[in-house]
């Protein structure tokens, strides 16, 4: 059975991450522990947006994430996200497929993932696939959606996207 969708958990300023991939901004849920004032941080990163910055959105996001806040994360990706800032686009599509935003909603989900999995990135990708490959989305008319996606992950060295590969044609996928 193919791994499940990679969850959030953001290294940002003021974290401290303990076995994060810096360079994705991927980790595990408990691999990272938020600033000490997130009060703080939103103020900051309001005065950020107030000035036009798209990635203060996202960022607004992630300290409403971590103040348990997921609709109000949402509504903060969903902005960036419109901007085209893909780490806001992939964290508001794990959002809404998990639930844990204002809806849950696959097919609006694999549409984030397929926007940023279309810009290259690997976790966007290897997520789309497993959609596919979970038959949560509607296959293509290719009828290789799972492949497709997993196989775009999987060349960029993508070790989830390679497993789940795997396992998608070795239970006859």
């Amino acid at each position: 059975m193919p791994r499940g969708p990679l969850r959030l958990g953001y290294p940002w300023p003021g974290s401290r991450p303990t076995g994060c991939n810096i360079n994705y901004r991927i980790c595990s849920p408990t691999a990272w522990a938020p600033p000490a004032d997130l009060s703080a941080a939103a103020r900051v990163l309001a005065d950020a947006v107030d000035h036009g910055h798209p990635q203060a959105l996202y960022w607004r996001g992630e300290v409403a994430l971590a103040a348990a806040q997921p609709a109000e994360a949402a509504r903060w990706f969903g902005l960036a996200a419109e901007q085209g800032i893909a780490l806001a686009q992939f964290a508001l599509a794990l959002l809404i497929e998990s639930g844990d935003g204002p809806t849950q909603d696959v097919t609006v989900a694999g549409d984030w993932y397929r926007r940023v999995a279309e810009s290259g990135m690997a976790q966007a990708q290897n997520n789309l696939g497993v959609l596919y490959a979970d038959g949560r989305l509607a296959v293509g008319s290719d009828g290789h959606g799972a492949a497709f996606w997993l196989g775009a992950a999987a060349r960029q060295g993508f070790a989830d996207a390679r497993f789940n590969l795997g396992a998608w044609y070795d239970q006859g996928g």
